[in-house]
């Protein structure tokens, strides 16, 4: 009782931050279009009330200064992507690190990656924001320019895997129909065990990964960002093993009853025998 009253806790502590983790994602991904916009559309003072200046780092530039540095960045982005240009959210990760003093002296991060894309070509910007306050601490234009790529073998593969998918929804009803012990076992079976995993990613294209496991019942994929746009399906084994189970239990009892057919017939043919010897 001790032991499940201790996974339930952890268990509620796990959902609860990843609540909180996906909450303040979304809110710095709208602030981080926000900055992008009010620095495209040269609306420095907006950027500034986004950008967390108490900082000692930032209390050593003046607001000029920091105006300047906007306006750098500003130029560097407008030359090389234009000033119409689609923002999307790439990803997210935080960093929790204690230097010294816990009280005194700890940093609390995101970064997050914004997608910036024109009508030829794509780039990424990055923020480092202050999860105590929601502020932004840093930002940087990435090295990443590329042509936009195609979606057509994405869209390919991604047909591929729902028909992996349909095929092991199907068989975890065939299971649940079936006659089999232990379906349990079965359904854990046919959700993790789909291995190799065969995938196309939109900029390097497909990749093939023999130890690689597709645990959502046997696909994968991604939409974040062309970097990290994929779709990939695992080889069904746990549905394969199942169906295999299920025909060889249904093939059971009719080999029970052909070999007590044929007893029965070796029984008729020793008692006429008899008979015919009397």
């Amino acid at each position: 009782m001790r032991k499940l009253l201790l996974l339930f806790l952890s268990i509620s502590v796990f959902a609860l931050s990843s609540c909180d983790f996906i909450k303040s994602s979304f809110r710095h991904k709208d602030i981080s279009k926000a900055f992008l916009t009010s620095l495209i559309n040269k609306d420095y003072p907006k950027c500034i009330g986004l950008m967390d200046t108490n900082r000692a780092i930032m209390a050593r530039f003046g607001m000029d200064t920091i105006k300047m540095m906007l306006e750098k960045a500003r130029n560097v982005l407008v030359t090389n992507f234009g000033e119409k240009l689609d923002i999307s959210f790439m990803g997210n990760s935080q960093t929790v690190t204690f230097i010294g003093d816990e009280k005194k002296d700890s940093s609390n991060t995101s970064t997050l990656s914004m997608q910036i894309e024109n009508a030829k070509e794509f780039g990424a910007f990055k923020f480092v924001f202050d999860n105590n306050n929601d502020r932004v601490r840093a930002f940087n234009l990435l090295d990443i320019k590329a042509p936009i790529p195609s979606l057509f073998g994405f869209w390919i593969f991604t047909i591929l895997s729902s028909i992996v998918l349909i095929f092991n929804i199907s068989t975890i009803v065939k299971v649940k129909r079936s006659a089999l012990k232990w379906k349990f076992g079965y359904y854990l079976l046919i959700i993790l065990i789909n291995v190799p995993t065969i995938g196309y990613n939109v900029i390097n294209g497909f990749f093939f990964s023999p130890v690689r496991f597709e645990g959502l019942l046997g696909i994968g994929f991604s939409m974040m960002g062309y970097i990290s746009t994929y779709s990939s399906f695992g080889l069904p084994l746990g549905s394969l093993f199942a169906l295999w189970m299920i025909r060889k239990k249904s093939n059971t009892p009719e080999e029970n009853e052909d070999s007590v057919h044929e007893n029965k017939i070796t029984e008729t043919e020793e008692g006429e025998s008899n008979i015919t010897n009397e």
